[in-house]
C-alpha cells in the first residue's frame, strides 16, 4: 500500500480504539453508578430524574474520532493527487492545498473538476467518486455520513461537542392470557421526562396477565447542525457508523482508484 493509504488506515484504527473508550465509559457509567431514577408523584405521574452528569470524556473522544476520521480522507486525497493519473504540470504549493473537499453548500456547478482548487488532475472516476459523497448531496447514501463527519469536525474545532445529552428509552414486553408477545420501546426520555404510559390490557378476550418494563440509558449528541434524526441516536451508533464508512468504502474505493492511476 501506499503511504497514504496506509496512514488513513492507521487513524481510522485509532478512531476504532477511541470509540471502544467510549463504550467502556458509557458502560461503566450506566452499570456501575445509578445513572438515573424514576420519581413517582402522589398522583402516580413518573418522571425521569438523572443523578451523574454525563461523562466529559465522551465528548473529547468523539471529536479526537471525528478528526481522525478528516484526517484520514484528507490523506487519501493527497495520495491521489500526488499519483497525478492525467499527468499534468501539478500547480506550485499543491501540496499545502490538496484535501478531500466536503461542501455542505453545493456548487454553483457541480461538473468535472469544481474540486480542481484542492484536488488537481484526478481522473473523472475518482472526481465522481469523491462528488457522490458531498454533504450537500440530498437523498439516501454514504453523503449522509460524510455529512455528520463534516459538521461534527466543524463544530468540534471552534466549540465543546455536545455529544453528551443522556436520555433514556423505555422498553415494555407484554404476555396475555393467550400466550401471545409483543413488545414497546419508546426512547429519547431526557432530563425531567414524563414516563409514557403504555396500555395495561389489550381487552376482556386476551388480557395482559404480565407486563415487564426496562430503562436502558444512553448517551446522544445534542447538536442541531446534525440533524434531528443522527441526533436522536447513541452518540457511539453515530460515530461506529461514520468510522465504518470511512473503513470499508472510502478506503477501499481509494485503493481501486490509485491502482488504475
Amino acid at each position: 500500500m501506499t503511504g497514504g493509504i496506509d496512514s488513513a488506515a492507521a487513524k481510522v484504527l485509532r478512531a476504532t480504539q477511541h470509540l471502544d473508550e467510549i463504550n467502556r465509559i458509557i458502560a461503566d457509567a450506566v452499570t456501575r453508578i445509578g445513572a438515573f431514577e424514576i420519581i413517582r408523584d402522589a398522583g402516580g405521574k413518573e418522571t425521569i430524574n438523572f443523578l451523574i452528569e454525563p461523562p466529559l470524556d465522551v465528548a473529547i473522544l468523539a471529536g479526537e474520532i471525528i478528526y481522525q476520521l478528516r484526517s484520514a480522507i484528507d490523506h487519501l486525497a493527497f495520495e491521489l493527487v500526488k499519483s497525478n493519473p492525467s499527468g499534468i504540470v501539478l500547480p506550485s504549493k499543491w501540496e499545502e492545498r490538496a484535501l478531500f473537499p466536503l461542501w455542505i453548500t453545493p456548487p454553483k456547478n457541480a461538473t468535472y473538476n469544481c474540486f480542481n482548487s484542492v484536488l488537481p488532475g484526478i481522473s473523472k472516476t475518482a472526481f465522481a467518486f469523491i462528488e457522490s459523497l458531498q454533504p450537500y448531496r440530498t437523498g439516501e447514501g454514504h453523503h449522509n455520513v460524510t455529512a455528520i463527519i463534516a459538521k461534527l469536525s466543524n463544530i468540534d474545532k471552534h466549540r465543546h461537542l455536545n455529544a453528551i445529552l443522556p436520555k433514556v428509552a423505555l422498553r415494555q414486553d407484554f404476555n396475555s392470557a393467550r400466550g401471545l408477545y409483543s413488545t414497546s420501546v419508546i426512547g429519547g426520555l431526557k432530563q425531567g421526562a414524563e414516563v409514557p404510559s403504555l396500555p395495561h390490557d389489550r381487552g376482556a378476550s386476551d388480557p395482559i396477565v404480565d407486563m415487564k418494563r426496562s430503562f436502558l440509558p444512553y448517551v446522544t449528541f445534542e447538536e442541531i447542525a446534525i440533524g434531528a434524526g443522527p441526533a436522536s441516536l447513541e452518540s457511539q451508533h453515530i460515530l461506529e457508523v461514520c468510522t465504518e464508512t470511512v473503513k470499508n468504502i472510502v478506503i477501499p474505493a481509494f485503493i481501486h482508484l490509485l491502482q488504475k492511476s
